[in-house]
């Protein structure tokens, strides 16, 4: 989540690894002065294109009741985050609250079977069929998050362990709302906390091992060509789609239940070190129409495709909208 909001936010350099391997690689090449970033920061940051929800899970929520009655009004549509597998098929689509940050993760409501819990969100699963979309609730153990449930029904339920954890400050963060997928997780954030419950089948909401062997071939070379001098979740790399118009052209097809437009362009990693401005690996399989500029300020149009080290060249901005 983090990531996807920064480069939205944030300036960040990207480093094509098109050089030769080395006994001993060198460091990243420094990031641009500030008159530099200054000077891209004036284009104007990204817009970010949600993906939206495909017709199928509405429809499936507006059917719920009882307790459940009224819950396609309480999530948000436009922070749903997707998977999006090889070819564009849709394997999950996590949906968050409405103003998710905003809310608390405490009990204010009782299930149908008599337990303390809290609506959280809503995921749509197409490998369930007639099951695929279902209710998200957070079931509590004295005070504590307990149980992640799936509503099919009004009554009926699957139910996973729940890993939760609490952000720095007492609200979340405007880039933190919302929902994550990664291979090993699926998220969303309920106040300043996030709730997460892992895969009950990688068959069916992930696509494997591809993604992982993308970014492991780019990180090796990447490896070969600098020295990062860190590490990244290459185990949890996953698809996503880059560039407004092909995520615009994909949620047109989302609403059927994706496609060819929605096949992914990018494959990304996570950096495992958090207090470091190197950010993300990533594969950008075509050219993204995001503003791009070399180090020197040049407008070059698009991102290429390739493979880049992904860095915060600004890092003393942690305001979400503020220029450094």
């Amino acid at each position: 989540m983090r990531i996807k909001a920064v480069l939205i936010v944030m300036i960040v350099i990207v480093l094509g690894l098109v050089f030769p391997s080395f006994a001993n690689p060198p460091a990243l090449p420094p990031v641009p002065s500030a008159s530099i970033l200054q000077q891209v920061i004036n284009q104007g940051a990204p817009t970010f294109t949600p993906l939206g929800v495909p017709d199928a899970a509405i429809t499936a929520l507006v059917a719920f009741g009882g307790v459940f009655n009224g819950v396609e009004n309480r999530v948000d549509v436009n922070q749903a985050v997707s998977y999006l597998a090889t070819g564009g098929t849709l394997k999950e689509t996590v949906i968050p609250l409405t103003n998710s940050g905003s809310t608390s993760l405490t009990p204010n409501m009782t299930t149908p079977d008599g337990k303390r819990g809290k609506i959280i969100g809503a995921v749509y699963q197409p490998y369930r069929g007639s099951r695929a979309t279902l209710v998200l609730v957070v079931v509590f153990k004295k005070s504590k998050p307990d149980k992640v449930r799936m509503y099919y029904t009004n009554t009926q339920f699957y139910e996973y362990s729940a890993k939760w954890g609490t952000f720095p400050s007492s609200v979340a963060g405007t880039y933190d709302e919302g929902a994550l997928i990664s291979h090993d997780l699926s998220c969303v954030t309920v106040g300043n906390k996030q709730v997460c419950w892992e895969p009950a089948s990688y068959s069916g909401v992930r696509e494997q091992p591809y993604p992982k062997d993308v970014i492991y071939d780019a990180y090796t070379r990447a490896k070969d060509t600098y020295d990062l001098n860190n590490d990244f979740f290459v185990d949890d790399a996953v698809p996503d789609l880059i560039g407004p118009n092909v995520r615009a052209n994909c949620a047109a097809q989302l609403d059927s239940g994706g496609g060819s437009a929605c096949d992914p362009n990018l494959y990304f990693s996570a950096s495992k070190e958090a207090n470091n401005d190197l950010m993300a690996i990533f594969v950008v399989d075509s050219p993204a129409d995001l503003d791009a500029f070399t180090d020197e300020g040049t407008y070059v149009g698009s991102l290429p495709a390739g493979e880049y080290v992904v860095v915060n060249a600004t890092p003393n901005v942690v305001t979400p909208g503020a220029t450094g």
